[in-house]
């Protein structure tokens, strides 16, 4: 800020020295009784948290051992807040909690938000108060000291409701002289650091409205040379280019408040239009090049659109550093949300996690993976990502290769754990809707982000009717028609395999849906009946009977393909697959056993059909010819919720699970007809 003209008297300078002296002891006494008056209402808060939370702890008690509310519930909710329970702020506008009814969850989620409130008004009120009655340097010195005692996850709301008292404080910095000016952005500086990527524009759009409004200009006899009026207006950009000067001090490295303000500062020239978009973006210029003589010296900032290419770059870089920066929190904070790298981390060879609301690890091979992500670390160190292409498909995320509206699931495979955990994080914002947080600065993928995933993408798998042409080329439409009996029924789709983008070969998979309980318990107590007697309690049964034909192809892009699937050539004989998977599962601990036959021919594949949806599934087996493995392996089930708390920032409540998959070691074995050929013989590697 312009320094003031001095008194040349000595007598008018002791007295104004005396005066100042008094002025700072008063300050002091005034902060030292605010300081006990914020003691005092910090250890009230305490203890009404303590109350909240010991009556929520006492309303769940209570409500489960009875199956009903009681007194103790009621007292909770007077606690959570209802319009009679609560104070009223002064500001009519501020949010009152409603009158709280439900579940022991509720009332307690209730309590802690009510308190969380209290905390923010109180912090919102010791910094306006600050504001209106200390001095400039004082007021960000307290907003600092504010920002450091509360929770990490309070500071965007605490900022975001000081933003008055925010465009107050540029226009009181004027007030300074330049030393303390300086000072001041230190402080400022600090305050922007403590917000973080995530919160920080909540502290410089104020500051930015209120700069590009002219507040930081000096009015009066200040901008006309004191008193005499002498030089009238040459003073009024003092206060800029001291607070820019301020800003140059910061330093020559990175730092957020300077990037902050620049960024913010273009957005209000953007959003404006005169004079005041020519003093937002000049101003902006200034901060990001850290050049005070880039403030006119008197009058209005006029012109400054025509700042030069390497300011304009200046600026751009800034706003973006901010996003970049403000996205690598949202990333961070998302994945502690829902535990990504913690989760990958933990994954060994054959391992499966599952991402989503609800999420459940299945032995069902078919069916869109709606809201949920699922990770499979593979015996080679890839990783393998699956999704739903409902939400993964039509995003312009592949070059709008992949059509939106049908239903399947896509794959991408990454290389490496930190590929996979950076593709995983992307496809998580897709993938999982509207069960992923809202967390600031959680958008859309970025360009990279898309650009990774896209080129990753290995498989496509739709339903039989997505892409027209598909069964009548590379189908198992016999299958459909095998004259079955009984309650079998086919679910039917297809897996379009990918390398370098382009289409490779052509899966077509059929499901049988037979008896897949019975089914399920008859391959596991085949394969391993002691390990499924060591289940303690009922166990839950799935099944699965997969019929595969998989169809090379080449010479076509995956448009092409898409477009018209009948004129694509086929480069090698179609080979057929079994695979015959049951598991059995009690709290989590399970038995999985699987029957695989390889290298049929599709017609050996029919014959299969026809024989399995009799009810015959060995004989069909058997009557194969193909090379036939079984294994078993029993496994656990490790769930984790997703956090709500305890994070950086603030996020809405989640509700989602990671369920990992973790896998024993498998116990293998060598099948082979029986003598009368309608049976099966297993030569196991290890004596059972």
């Amino acid at each position: 800020m312009g320094r003031r003209v001095d008194d040349s008297r000595d007598g008018a300078g002791a007295a104004a020295a005396a005066a100042r002296r008094a002025a700072q002891e008063e300050a002091r006494r005034a902060e030292a009784e605010r300081q006990r008056q914020r003691q005092l209402a910090a250890a009230a808060a305490a203890e009404r948290l303590k109350a909240q939370s010991e009556a929520a702890a006492q309303a769940k008690a209570d409500e489960f051992s009875t199956g009903q509310g009681s007194a103790a519930v009621a007292n909770a909710r007077a606690v959570a807040g209802s319009p009679d329970s609560v104070d009223r702020p002064d500001d009519a506008t501020a949010p009152v909690a409603a009158p709280v009814t439900g579940s022991p969850d509720a009332l307690e989620a209730a309590g802690a938000a009510e308190a969380e409130r209290e905390v923010v008004t109180e912090a919102v009120t010791t910094f306006s108060d600050s504001v209106a009655g200390d001095s400039p340097l004082e007021a960000t010195e307290q907003l600092n000291e504010t920002l450091e005692e509360l929770p990490p996850e309070l500071r965007g709301d605490f900022l975001h409701e000081s933003a008055a008292d925010l465009e107050q404080l540029v226009e009181n910095i004027t007030e300074l002289d330049g030393e303390e000016t300086h000072e001041a952005v230190a402080n400022l500086s600090e305050a922007a650091d403590t917000a973080g990527p995530a919160y920080v524009e909540e502290l410089t759009d104020p500051l930015a409205r209120a700069i590009a409004d002219g507040k930081l200009e000096q009015t009066g006899n200040d901008a006309n040379g004191g008193f005499a009026g002498v030089g009238r207006g040459i003073n009024t950009h003092n206060s800029e280019r001291e607070f820019v000067t301020g800003v140059a001090e910061l330093g020559e490295g990175d730092n957020l408040f300077r990037d902050a303000l620049a960024s913010s500062l273009s957005a209000e020239s953007h959003a404006s239009s005169g004079d005041r978009a020519d003093r937002a973006l000049g101003f902006a210029g200034a901060v990001a090049t850290r050049n005070p003589d880039a403030v006119p010296d008197e009058g209005v900032w006029t012109q400054v659109r025509e700042i030069s290419s390497d300011v304009a770059g200046a600026v751009e870089g800034a706003v973006q550093r901010v996003s970049d920066l403000r996205e690598e929190a949202a990333d961070r904070v998302l994945d502690e949300v829902l535990g990504i790298t913690e989760s990958l981390e933990s994954l060994e060879a054959g391992d499966t996690l599952t991402i989503g609301a609800g999420a459940t690890v299945s032995a069902e091979l078919h069916g869109e993976l709606s809201g949920q992500l699922q990770v499979t670390r593979n015996d080679d160190g890839t990783y393998t990502v699956a999704g739903g292409a409902t939400a993964l498909g039509g995003v312009g995320a592949f070059d709008n290769r992949i059509a939106g509206g049908f239903s399947g699931n896509l794959e991408f495979t990454f290389d490496n754990l930190d590929d996979a955990i950076d593709g995983t994080q992307a496809l998580s914002k897709l993938a999982l809707g509207a069960a992923v947080p809202a967390v600031v600065g959680l958008t859309f993928p970025s360009p990279d982000e898309l650009l990774n995933i896209g080129t990753n993408l290995t498989a496509i798998e739709v339903t039989n009717d997505a892409v027209a042409g598909l069964d009548a080329r590379f189908g198992l439409s016999g299958v459909q028609g095998g004259g079955a009996e009984g309650s079998v029924g086919i679910k039917q789709g297809f897996r379009i395999e990918l390398e370098d983008g382009q289409p490779t070969a052509v899966v077509a998979r059929s499901e049988l849906l037979a008896d897949a309980t019975g089914e399920a318990s008859n391959l596991v107590q085949r394969l391993a009946p002691g390990a499924l007697e060591d289940l303690q309690g009922t166990a839950e049964l799935e099944g699965s009977i997969l019929l595969e034909v998989r169809t090379p192809i080449d010479g076509v892009t995956l448009a092409e393909f898409l477009e018209e699937p009948t004129a694509t050539p086929s480069v090698g004989e179609p080979t057929g697959h079994v695979t015959y998977t049951g598991t059995a599962q009690v709290n989590g601990e399970g038995v999985e056993g699987t029957i695989e036959v390889a290298d049929l021919q599709s017609s050996e594949v029919l014959v299969f059909a026809g024989r399995a949806q009799q009810g015959d599934l060995e004989g069909a087996i058997a009557a194969t010819g193909g090379d036939v493995t079984a294994s078993w392996r029993t496994y656990s089930d490790d769930e984790r919720g997703w956090l709500n708390g305890g994070l950086d920032v603030a996020v809405a409540t989640v509700s989602g699970d990671n369920v990992v998959r973790r896998y024993d070691e498998p116990h293998d074995a060598q099948v082979r007809p029986n003598e009368a050929g309608d049976g099966l013989v297993f030569d196991w590697d290890v004596e059972e």
